[in-house]
């Protein structure tokens, strides 16, 4: 649950100096060029479920416009993935639950 700290956009942007990709608490993340021209927009929580807990997963860990941009979510359950997304497109690349 957010505190007076911190909110659900709390977590910061990254970037590689081409593009800049954005994540939400809520679940939303989204990548956009570094005119700030859409490149694409998911909700992570509408295409892999709810998260268990509010808050339980964290910003993109790394993104680069030659690699992947992998995310952590992490939920204190069995729950808990790796998911890494094209970072020009937002589609799965590929998905690791924790243990894997």
């Amino acid at each position: 649950m957010p505190n007076e700290r911190n909110n659900l956009a709390s977590p910061s942007p990254i970037t590689d100096g081409k593009n800049v990709w954005f994540y939400f608490g809520t679940g939303d993340l989204a990548a956009f060029d570094a005119d700030g021209k859409p490149l694409w927009e998911r909700n992570i929580q509408k295409d892999y479920g709810k998260f268990p807990r509010p808050n339980g997963s964290m910003p993109p860990a790394r993104c680069s416009s030659t690699g992947n941009c992998t995310c952590r979510f992490l939920h204190r359950s069995d729950d808990s993935y790796l998911l890494a997304l094209d970072p020009m497109t937002g589609k799965e690349l590929w998905e690791a639950a924790a243990g894997e």
